[in-house]
């Protein structure tokens, strides 16, 4: 299986080290890692590590700057944290990378 059908299967730990090895294995294919520490982000939520999601989303948008969907996944963390003052900037700067897309607008209601 491959990490996205561990996820799928909800075997988020094992999700982890496959994406964990991804990363060993492409470190420096920026667009890339982006998507595995946002595919890994979603697996820390999952688990309740949200401390370790948001990391993860950190290092998606650092290695993509246009990464909208990191940004929406950073705000929906934040709502459950009840940071709601944060969700909102997050997501103004997800509808700035795209304004179509990840059902901003209808989140920011």
């Amino acid at each position: 299986m491959d990490a996205g059908e561990l996820f799928k299967a909800g075997m988020y730990l094992d999700a982890n080290n496959l994406y964990n090895l991804c990363l060993e294995i492409f470190p420096a294919n920026n667009e890339f890692t982006s998507i595995i520490y946002l595919n890994r982000s979603a697996s820390y939520w999952k688990l309740k590590k949200l401390d370790k999601a948001l990391i993860d989303l950190y290092e998606a948008i650092k290695h993509n700057e246009k990464c909208g969907k990191a940004y929406v996944k950073w705000a929906e963390i934040n709502i459950e944290l009840r940071k709601f003052g944060d969700a909102v900037s997050d997501l103004e700067k997800a509808k700035q990378i795209d304004s179509k897309s990840f059902d901003v607008e209808a989140k920011l209601r």
